[in-house]
This record gives C-alpha cells, sequence and structure tokens, in this order.
C-alpha cells in the first residue's frame, strides 16, 4: 500500500511539474522547444558521466581503483538504461507536441504523462541504486564529504532528506 502511493505521489509529481514548466515556459513567449519544455539540456551521450566522475574523483580525493570502479558503476548503467532513455525522450517529445498542438487533446496529453511519469520513477530508482553503489565504494570520510556536497534543494523543490546516520551501509 505504502510503495503504491510513493508510485503515485512521484507519478503526480512528475506529470505536474511537465505540465507547469511547458505552460510557463509558453506563457513567457519564448520559443518553446522540447528541451525547454522538460527544463533539461540535451545532452551528448557518454558526457554526462565523464564530467561527473572527473568531479567527483577531484571532491572526494577517489582513489584509482574507486574511480575506476565509479567507472564501472556508471557505464553499466549508461548501458542498461539507454533503452530507457530513448523512451524517454520519444515520450517527452510527445508531450511536447500533444501540449502545443493547435487542437488540444487533454486525454491523449494526460496519457503521455503518466506513460512519462512511469518512465520517470524507473529512472529515480536507478539513480538511488547507482548512488547506494557508489556510496558502498566510499570510505566512511568521504561518504561523509560527499553527503555535505549533496544540494539540498533549491527553492519550491523537495527533495529527499539524507538517511538517519545510524542507518547501515551496504557491504560491497
Amino acid at each position: 500500500m505504502k510503495r503504491m502511493i510513493v508510485v503515485g505521489t512521484v507519478m503526480a509529481a512528475a506529470v505536474t511539474g511537465s505540465f507547469f514548466s511547458t505552460v510557463a515556459i509558453a506563457a513567457s513567449g519564448e520559443k518553446l522547444t522540447p528541451e525547454k519544455s522538460c527544463g533539461c539540456p540535451k545532452g551528448e551521450p557518454g558526457k554526462s558521466g565523464d564530467g561527473f566522475l572527473q568531479k567527483m574523483a577531484k571532491d572526494l580525493n577517489l582513489t584509482g581503483a574507486q574511480q575506476e570502479q565509479v567507472k564501472a558503476i556508471i557505464t553499466a548503467d549508461r548501458e542498461k538504461n539507454s533503452p530507457l532513455m530513448e523512451k524517454m525522450e520519444e515520450k517527452r517529445e510527445q508531450l511536447f507536441e500533444a501540449a502545443t498542438a493547435e487542437k488540444f487533446d487533454e486525454a491523449a496529453v494526460r496519457t503521455l504523462a503518466v506513460q512519462k511519469a512511469e518512465l520517470e520513477v524507473e529512472m529515480a530508482v536507478s539513480r538511488a541504486k547507482i548512488r547506494n553503489s557508489i556510496n558502498a565504494i566510499l570510505t566512511p570520510e568521504q561518504r561523509a564529504k560527499a553527503e555535505k556536497m549533496r544540494p539540498q534543494g533549491a527553492p519550491g523543490r523537495r527533495m529527499m532528506p539524507p538517511p538517519p546516520e545510524d542507518m547501515p551501509r551496504p557491504e560491497m
């Protein structure tokens, strides 16, 4: 029951966020593009994880072995989630087209928004798994530093609170 409530809440938030960001951009008079409709830049495949790894290696003083492990985690995730990312891009473009069509079809927009939200749930789970896998290879000092570096959320945006200090960490 709790899982259904959480999934429903995440999906509702994703649908609402997608809708309002599209409406806000359209109302601003800017030319609306699929990239602006989701508020995210269209990245180049293979680039985002590389910068993340370099920054993490520097900020947390990762060893060479840790860097290789993080790179392997990111690479495996990228390969595994490539089809999911393609579906997400497809749904985002379809939602953009439906939301900006000359003749508005609310049912189509709702259907596409729910489908996109379901994919966003899968991506959120994937990101949580990556974070957990990376945290497992960090030393306690590196984990503490990483927690302090993690953004606590922008105004108007809720983020999950950090886990309790006494929460056991997975062993690898």
